[in-house]
């Protein structure tokens, strides 16, 4: 049945990544990295997060929101 639905369902090139701590060292590098393959990203932070440091190019979504349900 599984298997079924995940055939039926279309796939995206997207990435959503829910990191813990927020931001850490790696967290550039690894946007980038994702953004020169094509893949449209989307990163969960908390509400707290400061949105200033995430590059252009990528969503956000605040945990606890609607988007993130």
């Amino acid at each position: 049945m599984c298997r079924l639905l995940n055939e039926a369902i279309p796939k995206k090139r997207q990435a959503i990544l829910v990191l813990y701590p927020d931001f850490e060292s790696s967290t550039p590098v690894l946007l980038q990295g994702l953004q020169r393959r094509g893949i449209a990203t989307v990163l969960v932070l908390s509400p707290a997060a400061d949105r200033s440091i995430v590059p252009a190019g990528v969503r956000v979504c605040r945990e606890g929101s609607w988007r993130y349900v």
